[in-house]
């Protein structure tokens, strides 16, 4: 028997469609869905990554059964009861101080599983939940939340088609999304503008009409500096701003404090293309903007959307088709995990802790209190640990060893622990520090809702027979709370759980399962109005969007001990520390030793040829790698991909207010060695690194 089985891609935050071909329990292979117009992969096509769905599936080394570590550091194989047990136990012996326990959500999750993982943290007594979306997504949704209402993109990925400008603003479109980049394509073969803004020249910037090479970190004032030119020129929609904006007139006055040649010299760009620019994209009928982890990885991420939206709102490019604000991100349910309330200071919908109304109306749903103060971050936890203020920590699904900033502090906090409970599918570097692992399903083996960054909620269903012992999240959890005689946990089905969610998650109500189970192409939040926001006003007290900049640092960072800048970049075929295609048919990926791009006139000054064998130094350590000349990065930059370790010597200084931190960009310096000392500091590195660094896919 035979059975075609529709799934959702994991591998980005798109949510691109498929069919899964299962012959006796066993899948075949993927079936492009080529007769769904409605899904955002037209014609069912996928990039490299979808293609190789199955095959990283199938070759993943998987933890089969519940593990406990003795005391030499082995892992023993325990039963459900026994891991339970432990677990319970370890969140009993901090039940009456639960601001020393932390929980960290997956973006790899489904939305089932990260609503449950926020409610048991806030029944247990604390805010302290927090996921990767502070790293590569907060910034913007913050401000897009105070701006226009909600932590989301306006309007979906096919209403590119109808921009008449697009701008790409530090991000990679056509390598790490390309399926999205379908419909850029699509409108500029119609005669649409396409401005690139990217410190690196990037496959992407090679389809541009405007390419502007910015100087890391000087985003905000080149936005200011456009800003500028819609104000001295009257370019902005007077209109739409007395309608349906606030906050005009003092956005005026900071920007109009910086002339155009001030932004030129901390820019790196010429006032012409800034002016030129502005123009395009004001005077465009239709116009988006498309922001990547080059904006929201940065630690005034939050401040630099701001100034982005802002130029969106002065031009009336917002509420309508065509126009609008988008959040590019590379992992799958993240919008799901902002939308679940997966966040220390968020709760689901969106909602503020401050909004005492919505707080007493889930303490009536739960029947538990919620701690009113706001909980720590991510990097918190880390900090918290250091100094013995968080004694335990429980994460679901993501590795924070490998993903998180300054690798060597993570390390050192999650030894310090009292407790490490992980619920993962494979042996992460973070489970291997573990006391206690719970095996989880993985997206293909169990079912549940996906939310794509254009706010289309997709039901995916399991094609994959998981490991005898491997449970979902949500039950995982369910059976933890229920030995901790915590009530409101006794789901028996994933569609029990969204039902919930649909009375407790405003953007979610009026949506049910059968809605999700009987479209393939999905339905689209909130209700109503649901493929553009805004049509009519924002989401805000008086409906009005809030126009916001910043003022801009004037002075050039600089520190002769680390005289470059590195930057971080991903290619096309990586999944986090994963080489997918390097397991697929369908890709050209190769397995190297990862390669650091430097502008031809500095690798003249520090003695460095193609091919030499470098040291890259942070503040935070060591990092070898082989070296590649090219005029792709500006004078005093650098570029290294992100998936083989790198944060081993990123930056984990991070906003005060969003507690973003600037993981993006760094002051480093260059050193050639030779082969002796690289294999030398090869050795040093972390094992976890050793094994993704040499393209070992070990686990």
């Amino acid at each position: 028997m035979e059975e075609r089985i529709p799934i959702v891609c994991y591998h980005c935050s798109l949510g691109c469609r498929t069919f899964v071909r299962v012959r006796e329990g066993y899948p075949v292979n993927i079936e492009y869905m080529k007769n769904y117009p409605d899904i955002v992969n037209e014609h069912g096509k996928l990039c490299s990554k979808g293609n190789a769905i199955l095959s990283l599936e199938k070759k993943l080394k998987r933890i089969k059964s519940p593990l406990k570590k003795k005391e030499n550091g082995e892992f023993v194989e325990i039963s459900w009861n026994e891991a339970i047990r432990y677990v319970v136990e370890s969140i009993n012996s901090l039940r009456d101080n639960p601001d020393k326990m932390a929980f960290i959500g997956s973006l790899n999750a489904y939305n089932e599983s990260s609503y449950v993982l926020q409610k048991f943290s806030r029944v247990l007594g604390s805010n302290n939940i927090d996921s990767e979306a502070r790293f590569c997504y907060l910034g913007a949704g913050y401000a897009l939340l105070e701006s226009m209402g909600y932590a989301a993109s306006t309007n979906t990925i096919k209403s590119l088609e109808k921009s008449e400008c697009i701008v790409i603003w530090g991000h990679n479109l056509a390598e790490t999304q390309p399926i999205a980049f379908r419909y850029v394509l699509k409108a500029r073969d119609k005669g649409a503008t396409i401005i690139v803004i990217d410190p690196r020249f990037t496959k992407t910037a090679r389809f541009s009409d405007i390419y502007i090479k910015v100087r890391p970190g000087k985003d905000l004032a080149l936005a200011n500096g456009i800003i500028n030119v819609i104000l001295n020129e009257t370019l902005y929609d007077a209109d739409f701003i007395e309608k349906r904006c606030e906050g005009f007139e003092i956005a005026r006055q900071i920007a109009m404090r910086y002339d155009l040649k001030t932004i030129e010299e901390i820019t790196g760009v010429s006032a012409a293309v800034i002016m030129e620019v502005a123009r395009r994209f004001a005077k465009a009928r239709t116009a988006s903007v498309i922001i990547g982890t080059g904006v929201t990885q940065s630690i005034n991420a939050k401040e630099i959307t701001h100034a982005i939206v802002s130029i969106a709102l002065m031009c009336g490019h917002v509420g309508k088709p065509g126009s609008g604000v988008y959040i590019a991100s590379g992992k799958s349910n993240i919008q799901g995990v902002i939308d679940m309330g997966v966040l220390p200071d968020v709760l689901p919908g969106h909602k503020s802790l401050e909004d005492r109304e919505y707080v007493e109306f889930l303490e009536r749903k739960w029947g538990y209190e919620i701690p009113k103060d706001r909980g720590l971050s991510l990097l918190e936890f880390m900090e918290g640990a250091e100094k013995g203020h968080i004694c335990g920590i429980y994460t679901m699904g993501e590795d924070i060893l490998h993903n998180t900033p300054n690798t060597e502090r993570v390390l050192r906090a999650l030894e310090k622990l009292e407790f490490l409970i992980v619920q993962d599918s494979r042996m992460t570097p973070t489970a291997e520090l573990a006391d206690v692992i719970m095996p989880r399903t993985t997206i293909l083996e169990s079912e549940g809702s996906l939310t794509s960054i254009e706010r289309r909620i997709q039901w995916s269903y399991r094609v994959i027979s998981p490991p005898k012992n491997a449970r979902p999240d949500w039950w995982i959890i369910k059976n933890i709370a229920k030995e901790l005689d915590i009530k409101g946990f006794e789901y028996s089905a994933p569609d029990d759980i969204f039902k919930e969610i649909a009375t407790i998650v405003p953007q979610y109500r009026g949506i049910t399962i059968n809605m999700l189970k009987e479209s393939i192409s999905g339905v689209f939040w909130p209700r109503g109005s649901e493929r553009t926001l805004y049509l009519e006003k924002f989401n805000t007290r008086n409906g009005r969007a809030k126009i916001k900049t910043y003022d801009v640092k004037l002075s050039h960072d600089e520190d002769k001990r680390y005289p470059l800048i590195l930057i971080t970049v991903r290619y096309v075929d990586y999944t986090q520390g994963f080489v997918t295609g390097f397991l697929d048919r369908f890709s050209k990926a190769k397995l190297t030793i990862p390669r650091v791009e430097i502008n031809p006139e500095d690798a003249q000054v520090l003695g460095i040829s193609e091919g030499d064998f470098v040291r890259i130094d942070t503040e935070r350590g060591s990092y070898p790698v082989i070296c590649t000349i090219s005029n792709n990065v500006e004078k005093g930059t650098i570029a290294i991909p992100w998936h083989m370790g790198v944060n081993i010597i990123t930056s984990d200084r991070y906003s005060k207010d969003t507690k973003i931190p600037d993981m993006k960009r760094c002051r480093c310096r260059i050193v050639r060695i030779s082969r002796e000392e690289f294999d030398q500091l090869l050795r040093m590195l972390p094992e976890h690194i050793r094994r993704h660094y040499l393209g070992g896919v070990k686990h």
